[in-house]
């Protein structure tokens, strides 16, 4: 019987050591849990405005202005603001609307910002290149040298804007409200344009090879000032050019073919008429 008893014993014994050994043992190895299990951060503003985007893709890193309206914008170009414009920037994309906010110098390439307010807005120095503004609220905004390379802007409103040395090479600029708007050294290279030009200053601005035929320039007999301009390559086919001053402007192998214009008015303007197809079709030499 002590035999026995003694062999119970030392059975529990290794019982007992055995699991106190495994539980250390998992007390100082712990399962590691799934990566995919751990939440890294909160919602941006970008998973908001963007399609859902899935938990692998998910940044770590504090929201960019890119983040916050854009879904696609290349790191190369993500531009750090200050936390007035990120205000901003969140008022923006909870509202849709944003009149008078400042987001001057802010990476907003390739955002969608279709039918947004953005009256009065300060956007002066932003990257807005391939952004959807179609239907935007412009009126009174500050577009100071802002880059819009390849942007949606049909439809857009930028009543009274100041456009003064904005880039808009290869735009689509349909229909759009420019009354009283400064575009003066503007560049328009290779965009389509047509809207409302009333008042409006291109003086000295660089249109070449702007397609503006069937463009009312003169919308209801106002003044629009083209002085200077660099219209090379233009093509006015159909143009209402009444009342528009083409003093020492560019107009060398530009189509003025069916234009409505004074042809007197551009011979003592001075413009450059080399090789310029006038209203009746003939070429000038």
């Amino acid at each position: 019987m002590v035999k026995i008893s003694s062999f119970a014993l030392c059975v529990t014994t290794l019982v007992l050591i055995a699991g106190c050994s495994t539980g250390h043992l998992q007390a100082n190895n712990p399962s590691p849990t799934p990566a995919a299990l751990v939440a890294t951060t909160e919602p941006t503003v970008a998973d908001q405005l963007a399609s859902p985007t899935p938990a692998v893709l998910v940044a770590t890193t504090a929201p960019t202005v890119a983040d916050q309206l854009a879904s696609s914008t290349p790191a190369a170009t993500v531009a750090t603001t200050s936390s007035l414009v990120s205000k901003d920037l969140e008022r923006l994309q909870r509202n849709k609307a944003c009149p008078g906010c400042d987001l001057s110098g802010a990476n907003l390439a390739e955002a969608n910002l279709e039918n947004f307010d953005l009256s009065g807005a300060n956007l002066s120095g932003a990257n807005l290149d391939r952004a959807n503004l179609k239907g935007t609220i412009l009126t009174g905004a500050n577009l100071t040298k802002v880059s819009l390379n390849g942007t949606t802007l049909d439809g857009a409103n930028l009543r009274n804007a100041n456009l003064n040395a904005v880039i808009l090479n290869k735009a689509q600029l349909g229909s759009l409200d420019l009354e009283g708007a400064n575009l003066k050294d503007v560049k328009l290279n290779g965009a389509k344009f047509s809207g409302n030009f009333a008042k409006a200053d291109m003086s000295g601005a660089d249109l070449s090879d702007t397609d503006l035929s069937d463009t009312d320039l003169s919308v209801n007999g106002m003044f629009t000032d083209l002085r200077e301009a660099n219209l090379t390559g233009v093509n006015f086919n159909g143009a209402n050019l009444t009342n528009v001053s083409f003093n020492n402007a560019n107009l060398s192998k530009a189509n003025l073919k069916s234009a409505k214009l004074d042809v007197h008015s551009l011979e003592i303007s001075q413009c450059q008429l080399k090789e310029t197809i006038m209203p009746n079709g003939t070429v000038h030499s």
